[in-house]
């Protein structure tokens, strides 16, 4: 999308044709000799950087989007620089809903470039005093709804995000006792089978299968409830038998499997 507000952001030169024809040279200069070639020098460089450098490259494209139809603006003579400042939120919609800067970036550079506007309007006496009011108050409605949609949205992404990876452990976790379940054990025997197998391995690999005796009878005259204190007492006993390494899981009711690993004892 960089690509697209560089490609968008030239094409209104179009427009600068036709509503500040005094200034057109400069304007085809700030446009296409300053702007873009820096533009596509920092998409380049995102596209090379680490997540935190890439929105700070991103925030200073936004600004600087921002300061050259300023700058514009400040130079011409035209009547039709009242009309020129439309420019300045569709650069803010661009940044915060297509460009997607993350939240806290994207309200740094908005709250700049939201004073350097403001700055700016006190200097244009071609605009009248109760335009510069209206087009601020445009200006801070769009900055204040799209960072409120961009803050919903990260929340959003970030509430899926920790669900799905609840998700998935949940799916390889037993809930009673919280070992690994049947579907844990497939796939770590599996990467143990078909995985690369370590140089320091000393030791052969051994797969157990526990079953309590009599189980049921426990959940027949105890019930339920004592039944589960008991796996859960089980599964703890276990796990401290066994060593750091060695894998141990739930496979169903009163089913366990214990793997041990690099073991030397048969």
């Amino acid at each position: 999308f960089g690509l697209l507000g560089v490609l968008l952001f030239d094409s209104f030169l179009l427009g600068d044709q036709m509503m500040v024809p005094d200034v057109l040279v400069l304007s085809a200069w700030i446009r296409l000799g300053l702007v873009t070639p820096i533009s596509l020098l920092t998409l380049w460089a995102i596209g090379h950087t680490r997540s935190a450098v890439r929105e700070s490259l991103l925030c200073i494209n936004v600004l600087m989007f921002g300061l050259s139809l300023i700058a514009i603006m400040l130079s011409t003579h035209s009547p039709n620089v009242q009309h020129y400042y439309i420019g300045i939120p569709v650069i803010i919609l661009f940044a915060n809903t297509v460009q997607r800067l993350r939240f806290w970036p994207a309200l740094v550079s908005t709250l700049l470039l939201l004073g350097i506007v403001g700055a700016a309007m006190g200097r244009l006496d071609v605009i009248h005093i109760e335009v510069r009011h209206t087009f601020m108050l445009i200006l801070s409605a769009t900055a204040v709804m799209t960072l409120a949609a961009l803050y919903s949205l990260e929340r959003d992404e970030r509430r899926a995000y920790l669900l799905r990876l609840r998700e998935e452990s949940l799916a390889r976790e037993d809930l009673l006792t919280r070992l690994p379940n049947r579907l844990a054990l497939e796939e770590f025997l599996h990467a143990r089978l078909h995985g690369p197998r370590k140089a320091d391995r000393k030791g052969m690999d051994y797969l157990l299968y526990l079953d309590l005796d009599h189980f049921k009878t426990v959940n027949d005259t105890c019930g339920h409830a004592v039944g589960d204190r008991l796996l859960r007492e089980i599964s703890v006993v276990i796990r401290a038998q066994l060593n750091r390494n060695d894998f141990v899981a739930r496979l169903g009711g009163d089913e366990f499997a214990v793997l041990l690993l690099d073991s030397n004892e048969a």
